[in-house]
């Protein structure tokens, strides 16, 4: 009897469990790109953003997701289509709103904004200039009339549902040299001579109207709202690993998902999401507001494992699995098949092995060893053994007016291997005489707009100039790539933290300070030139591990700051002397200073199992140091470009982890 009645109490537990999990997941997708020539809207890739998002959506078990596309997405449509998802909605439910497209700023109707403005959303039928008695404004979708319509999505999901709300827009900007779109304009909706009535009121943000963080004790969902940028920053468009233009925001938020799991709260999701857009849109910065510390989807997300499955059986020796570039799967990439189940596959042969031939964003080609029907595929996972970290890459275009300088400047870029040349879609632009320079000055600049370099260009100081610039772009290419860097490897998961101190005269810390007082309204740590902090490392994974710490600052030289250099003694600390064991935290002794340049900076931390000499790689760039080097070393030596074929090498899954904070520094 006592067995029947255990029997029936796991049962029940196991229903209770089903039903707790049980919510619906619900999405509306807006996406507008193709404006009506008559409302004076450029066209933008939005349309590019719908399988970011939906992929990234179904993979978390989201199967009611509704897509409304440019004609679609007037104002009456999308407030039609959110008031339908109100309606399908129930208690508990988890719901995402994903909108791209153009945003505008427009005259206050209601005196509650700062600064005498709205922000809005620019539907399908919105025009970009008011004309009195033909348009003012009506078909724009304010920040007032989303709040009300999302406070009563919340309320119908009540305390217990979740909303995630994904603005891939901005307020203002156009991009000056159209290589990468921006979404908005510096144009504001209101007439000709327009003096906006200021509020004292302190505004919270796009859409929530300080109501997005009320929660249980309310009765009324958690929010969350992502966007892509400031209303006063442009909102770049990136380019995927396809060349396909998308939206920044919409392509690091399908990378960020793929690394979250139920522990995963809003606010480490954001943290996520600026690594990748320190890379995409640099001079950006992404803002979030709401319920930072509530888990993502109210914790109801499907973990991410570290295998993969084949979708696809092509024949006895090729097989396609359902990963691809956007999570680090590139060509050379080697696998294994285990059986399914397997939790670690370093334990027992794989039943096969393979090599990546070709990948996509979301999908991988294998060329397996072995000979597998395609009855057996669904006996087996596919976990990756080996990571190849793709072709280190950087398009470049020359906009050059003097035919000698263009040749000279093209041969010496020709030394670099991993530099090709294009006239669409370039990452940099080199400019002399064109319409954007002035004087005689020679410019790099990204495809972003950020300056890299700016010289007045002579025939005496030319051979400097050309040095200088192929210089710049070996570090810009390196600096990206490191960046973008990501390894998981659970037993070596090392993570580092700030803290901000202040200093004596001799250099000796004065105060601790909190972090906090480092951070602005939308939680970014923000330096000011002249600061200076401590930092305290702490292994949280299950083996002991050494460490570096490289620095990657926004004009992407890197600098290497652990092992840490002893201005004393005139000598680098060893490696081996960088080591923590599991469960220890250490503040380490050091004091490090801020200082220019200002911008997003990048600290990447490396933990792996063996001490870590980043020193002559990062000193010597990746120069002469083909010794006895791991196949980490080996992989960030190469990123310095100075290897022919594939770039970069492959690296043992599980042997090294990365932890990045990314921060700004301010004059």
């Amino acid at each position: 009897m006592k067995r029947l009645n255990l029997v029936i109490l796991l049962i029940a537990g196991i229903l209770m469990s089903n039903l707790v999990l049980a919510q619906n997941k619900l999405a509306l997708v807006v996406a507008v790109g193709k404006y009506p020539k008559e409302g004076g809207w450029g066209t933008i890739s939005s349309e590019k953003d719908i399988p970011l998002i939906t992929n990234a959506l179904k993979l978390q078990g989201f199967t009611d997701i509704k897509i409304i596309q440019d004609a679609e997405a007037t104002k009456d449509g999308i407030v039609k289509a959110i008031n339908d998802l109100t309606k399908r909605a129930q208690k508990g439910d988890v719901v995402v709103f994903h909108y791209s497209g153009h945003g505008q700023q427009i005259m206050d109707d209601n005196g509650d904004e700062m600064d005498g403005f709205d922000e809005a959303l620019v539907p399908f039928d919105a025009h970009m200039r008011y004309e009195k008695g033909v348009y003012e404004g009506e078909k724009h979708l304010r920040d007032d009339e989303l709040d009300s319509l999302f406070i009563k999505l919340r309320l119908k999901l009540g305390e217990t549902g979740n909303l995630l709300v994904i603005l891939d827009a901005c307020h203002s900007g156009t991009a000056t040299r159209g290589i990468a779109k921006a979404r908005g304009t510096f144009e504001k909706m209101c007439p000709a001579g327009y003096n906006p009535v200021t509020s004292a009121a302190k505004e919270s943000g796009m859409i929530t109207k300080g109501n997005a963080s009320r929660g249980a004790n309310q009765g009324i969902a958690p929010m969350f709202v992502l966007s892509g940028a400031s209303p006063s920053q442009l909102n770049y468009e990136a380019f995927d690993e396809e060349g396909n233009s998308v939206g920044s925001l919409s392509y690091a938020f399908n990378r960020a998902m793929r690394t979250s799991d139920k522990n995963t709260t809003y606010r480490a999701l954001f943290e996520k999401i600026k690594v990748d857009m320190s890379v995409l849109a640099p001079n950006q910065q992404p803002q979030a507001e709401g319920s930072m510390d509530v888990p993502v989807f109210g914790g109801n997300v499907v973990e991410q494992k570290a295998y993969y499955i084949i979708e696809k059986w092509q024949d006895a020796n090729n097989i396609q699995i359902n990963g691809g570039k956007i999570v680090g799967i590139y060509e050379n990439s080697k696998v294994g098949l285990y059986p399914i189940g397997t939790t670690d596959p370093s334990k027992s042969a794989p039943f096969a092995t393979g090599k990546v031939v070709s990948s996509t964003n979301f999908n991988a080609m294998i060329s397996l060893d072995k000979d597998i029907s395609k009855e057996n595929i669904k006996n087996y996972w596919v976990f990756v053994t080996e990571q190849s970290y793709g072709d280190l890459k950087v398009s470049v275009k020359l906009d050059i007016s003097a035919e000698n300088l263009k040749k000279q400047m093209e041969e010496s870029l020709k030394s670099l291997a991993f530099v090709q040349f294009t006239e669409q879609n370039p990452d940099l632009i080199i400019e002399y005489g064109n319409k954007y320079t002035r004087g005689n000055n020679l410019q790099v600049f990204s495809a972003k707009d950020m300056i890299l370099y700016n010289e007045s260009y002579s025939e005496t100081k030319g051979n400097q100039i050309i040095k200088d610039v192929t210089e710049l772009i070996k570090a810009y290419a390196q600096g990206n790539f490191l960046r973008n860097l990501e390894m998981v490897a659970e037993n070596y998961n090392v993570e580092f933290e700030f803290i901000p101190v202040t200093i004596n005269a001799d250099g000796t810390v004065k105060e601790k300070l909190s972090l906090d007082s480092k951070r602005d309204n939308n939680n970014t740590i923000v330096f000011k030139d002249g600061d200076h902090f401590k930092l305290k490392i702490t292994n949280k994974g299950s083996k002991p591990a050494y460490y570096a710490l490289i620095d990657i600052q926004p004009d992407n030289v890197v600098n290497l700051l652990i092992p840490v250099y002893d201005n004393v003694r005139q000598v680098r600390i060893p490696n081996t002397e960088f080591r923590i064991m599991p469960g220890e935290s250490i503040e380490l002794d050091y004091v490090f200073d801020i200082f220019p340049p200002t911008g997003t900076e990048v600290f990447k931390l490396i933990a792996s199992q063996d001490p870590i000499n980043l020193e002559p790689i990062v000193l010597n760039k990746g120069t002469g140091t083909r010794g006895n080097m791991n196949p980490l070393e080996q992989l960030l030596a190469n990123s310095y470009g100075n290897t022919r074929g594939s770039g970069v090498s492959t690296v043992p899954a599980g042997s090294a982890n990365t932890f990045t904070i990314v921060f700004k520094i301010e004059k």
